[in-house]
This record gives C-alpha cells, structure tokens and sequence, in this order.
C-alpha cells in the first residue's frame, strides 16, 4: 500500500486505488477483536485525514463528490475525538515532562500527578466505552459502503490541471493564514496553519515520486511543522481541561505552576513552528504549483 501516485496509471485510477488502500486499512485495523481500542482509533481518524487530503487535492473536477465524501469522513472522525483527545493530552504532558528533565524535582512532581488525573480521565472514558464499542461496530458496514462508492467516483475529467488547482489553493491558504499568524498568533490561527500544513504535507507525499530527493525532504520538514503546532494545539486543549476542572490538579500555587510550564512549552513550540513556516512558505502559490508541475512533466515523460 502506498499514498502516492505511480507513473504508469492514469490520475482517475490513481486516486481510486489510493482512496480504495486507505479504507481496506481501516477496515481491517477495526476488525481486529484483540487491538487496542486508543490505537484503532488514532489510525481510523488518521486515514480519514488523509483520505479527506487526498480528495482535496482534486476537488476542482468534482466539486458536489468532493463535498459529501469530504463532510462523511470529517464526521466519522469527529465523533470518536473524544476517546483521542485524552490520549494526546497525556502525550503531551510526557514530551513536556521529557523537555524539563534537567529541571527542578517539583517541576517533575507537578507534572507527575498532571498524568496521574489524566489518566484517571482516561480510565474513566474506556469504562464508558459501550457507547463507542457500538459506534466502531456500526463503522465496519459504513466504511464497506464507503469503500464501493469509491468505484462510482466521476473522475473522468481529472488532468494534472485539477490537481495543480489543488496544490495551489491548499499552499495559498497555509500561506495566508501564516502571515496572520505571524501578526497575531492566537490559538485559532495557529490550528487553522497546522491544518492547512497537514494537507500540504498529504499532497506532497502524494506527488513525491516525481522528484523524490526534493519533495520527501520537503515533506519531511513540513511534518516536523505540522508537529510543532500539533503538540502547541494539545497543550492549548490541556490548558483549557485545567481550567475547566482546576481543582484536581493541585492548590492554586500548583495550578499557576503548572500553567506557567505549559505556556513556556507553548512560546517555544510557537517560535520554532512559525520560524520553520517562514521558510517553507517563501516560495509564491504560483511558483511553488509552476515547481511541481515541471518536476510531474519530467517524470510522466520518462
């Protein structure tokens, strides 16, 4: 299985394997009676990205298909984020813990009980998981359904021009938000950059075998962008947790303490992410799309 074009197929059928790997995947990831639930659902959602990606790159050719199968697979991953969101607090907290290793042991100390209330969070979520172990069941049929409308696609008037549309207003729009970031880098702005970034990075690795030594080392950065503001978005979430239910995570010293740790993880994830986003964003939407676009006619030639 691989996410990404190959040279001898045609882009209708191109896309019709790739979008048909994806849900196989995914329906065998959740057949499996003995996985871990937490994982089964970090994989789905993370297809489901990545199929919402790929139909993004060509939506330009059909825009009503797009649409619906766009809408489908972003709800089928939202209704079970909140069986993940716990889990990438936790992650969260430990890269935190990680980072302060050299610091004082009540730094460690109040990170330390801030994992033991989360996974208590999380204990008590997988005790509820009737309602969820019935909505992965149910998924199973959805996705077999999902998985036979691919074959219905109407892709026939798909050409590199489609997809050119869609690398430009994806880059465009990362580009955009960036400058408003960089002006003013409220919480939103900067989630809004990391998606924009995570479909850029989906559309790379898709077209990464025109010139593989340039794009998967673009690719690469871009992920390591995308995950810079990946963990500054779990920590906003966590921030907010505390805040909602403050009382379980220490006295009022403790809480101060710990939001301060959090906040200079933030800074720092911040300036690393945007400085990062500066440099992957240098290039124009029409310079970058004019860049890729030669390196798809060199190879589909040869």
């Amino acid at each position: 299985m691989s996410f990404n074009f190959t040279k001898t197929e045609s882009l209708s059928a191109g896309i019709k394997r790739i979008a048909g790997e994806q849900v196989d995947a995914a329906i065998q990831d959740l057949e499996k009676s003995d996985a871990d639930r937490q994982e089964q659902i970090h994989e789905f959602r993370k297809r489901c990205k990545k199929l919402r990606g790929l139909i993004r790159l060509v939506r330009s050719a059909y825009e009503e298909t797009y649409e619906d199968e766009n809408d489908w697979y972003r709800d089928r991953s939202r209704e079970l984020s909140r069986a993940r969101d716990t889990e990438a607090m936790i992650e969260a907290v430990e890269a935190l813990r990680t980072s302060l290793a050299d610091e004082s042991s009540e730094q460690q100390e109040i990170l330390a009980t801030t994992l033991e209330v989360l996974r208590e969070s999380n204990e008590q979520i997988t005790t509820e998981w009737t309602e969820m172990e019935d909505r992965l069941e149910k998924l199973v049929p959805e996705l077999k359904r999902a998985r036979k409308r691919i074959s219905d696609w109407k892709l026939d008037s798909v050409s590199w021009k489609s997809i050119r549309k869609g690398i430009k207003k994806t880059y465009s729009r990362g580009n955009k938000v960036l400058k408003k970031s960089v002006a003013d880098p409220t919480t939103e702005r900067l989630h809004e950059l990391r998606k924009r970034t995570k479909y850029h990075w989906f559309h790379l690795r898709l077209l990464e075998n025109t010139f593989p030594k340039v794009l998967e080392a673009r690719a690469d950065q871009v992920k390591q962008l995308s995950d810079y503001l990946g963990d500054d978005h779990d920590l906003s979430v966590l921030t907010r947790f505390i805040l909602e239910d403050a009382n379980r995570f220490g006295d009022v010293a403790e809480q101060e303490r710990l939001l301060e740790l959090i906040q200079l993880r933030r800074q720092n994830l911040q300036a690393s992410g945007l400085q990062l986003a500066r440099l992957l964003y240098t290039e124009s939407p029409g310079d970058l799309t004019d860049r890729i676009t030669d390196y798809w006619k060199v190879w589909r030639k040869n």
